[in-house]
């Protein structure tokens, strides 16, 4: 006898495509940030347990007027990205104590030890003395202390400048075989002549009087120094009527020389050239980035090596300016006295730099941060930041003088 089989209705339901998609999102969402962390746990681990440099580091500077330490602050994450060891055998730099110099914040508080010059304990046990900037710091630069803002013009002295003691120190700490870096202010007023002199030998180089700077604005009173207006009218009798972006170039004996974007210069501006590119301190040094800050123009002595130098990219006007005033358009911008014991020279304000820098503590990030720079028109000094300084410091650091 066959038995019929009863009928059984099956139900097919559709899954809605928006709550599948949520789902394949909440997946993929998962999925990157199991890889990101991923990624932050081995950056972090190469960085941690790579190797440290040899160097025991000393830095002095001066020109601290504020607590935000702008002189030094990117030389500090580039010392503490590369692992370099400080004077007290730490490896973590912080910008408000381990340095020779200038204490805003003691200042403030009115205590007695604001300040610290270079002494002969303070180089024991130290085989890299770096010298970012020996300008000093007055009183005009506390009129409007919160603001930050150092004043735009010449006032009474409060520290500052290298003495004969210190240089005299500097000249012992190389010959018995430490390694020297500066850059500018380091021999410049409010240091005394006969001091400069003995540390242009040091350097192996002579200074022109000549130094400047870029200006994204010429007509801007709170950038633009006092002194240049001052000094414009002194020679040339007339006000100071320059708008846009620009160079002012000054001597020590005041002298003006005024550059103007699009009038005396072409968009390329200044840039930082190399000329060793094969050498090991240049090594993924990128050529040809825009400079935009403080620069000396020197000259170098017989046996001294330019690393790399400056160029402005001038037009037929700019040309005949400088001309007039025997300014080169080429000159250097990195130096190298000896290669051991090392003696280097940046004729430029290569620390002094605020811009924002991220995590020291990640292996890679200079890398990274140098890719995104470059991308569009840069006009802050970032590319230069991640694409020569970092680089050519991260060089010196780890050579094995």
């Amino acid at each position: 006898m066959r038995i019929q089989k009863p009928f059984v209705a099956y139900t097919y339901t559709v899954e809605d495509p928006a709550v599948k998609r949520r789902r394949r999102m909440k997946f993929l969402g998962v999925c990157f940030l199991f890889v990101f962390c991923l990624i932050i746990v081995l950056s972090f681990s190469l960085w941690k347990f790579a190797p440290a440099p040899k160097w025991r580091t000393l830095v002095v500077d001066k020109t601290v007027p504020h607590p935000d330490y702008r002189e030094h602050q990117a030389l500090f994450w580039v010392l503490n990205h590369t692992k370099v060891t400080n004077k007290g055998g730490k490896r973590r730099w912080r910008p408000g104590k381990d340095y020779v110099g200038f204490y805003p914040e003691k200042f403030i508080a009115s205590d007695a030890s604001f300040s610290s010059n270079l002494e002969p304990n303070h180089t024991i046990g130290v085989n890299l003395l770096f010298l970012v900037d020996t300008y000093g710091v007055y009183v005009d630069d506390y009129k409007n202390p919160e603001d930050y803002q150092t004043h735009l013009d010449y006032s009474t002295k409060i520290f500052g400048g290298l003495e004969q003691k210190e240089v005299e120190i500097i000249e012992g700490f190389v010959q018995n075989g430490g390694s020297l870096v500066a850059e500018f202010n380091t021999f410049h007023p409010p240091t005394p002549e006969s001091a400069r002199e003995r540390l242009e030998q040091i350097l192996g180089l002579q200074s022109t009087g000549w130094m400047g700077r870029y200006f994204a604005d010429l007509s801007n009173k709170n950038d633009v120094p006092f002194w240049a207006l001052r000094n414009w009218k002194t020679h040339n009798g007339e006000e100071w009527e320059f708008t846009g972006p620009g160079f002012i170039i000054a001597h020590q004996d005041t002298q003006i020389l005024v550059l103007q974007k699009g009038k005396d210069v072409d968009s390329r501006g200044l840039r930082i050239e190399t000329v060793s590119p094969d050498d090991p301190l240049m090594k993924a040094a990128s050529s040809s980035v825009p400079y935009l800050y403080w620069f000396d123009i020197v000259s170098p002595m017989e046996e001294t090596e330019v690393l790399a130098h400056y160029r402005f990219y001038l037009t037929q006007d700019g040309k005949q300016k400088m001309q007039k005033y025997s300014v080169p358009e080429i000159f250097p911008a990195v130096l190298r006295a000896s290669q051991s014991p090392l003696r280097i020279y940046f004729a430029g304000d290569f620390s002094d730099n605020n811009i924002s820098r991220g995590p020291y503590f990640f292996y890679g990030w200079p890398q990274i941060r140098r890719i995104l720079c470059c991308i569009g028109k840069n006009k802050s000094q970032n590319r230069f930041f991640w694409s020569f300084y970092v680089p050519m410091l991260s060089n010196i650091f780890n050579l094995n003088y």
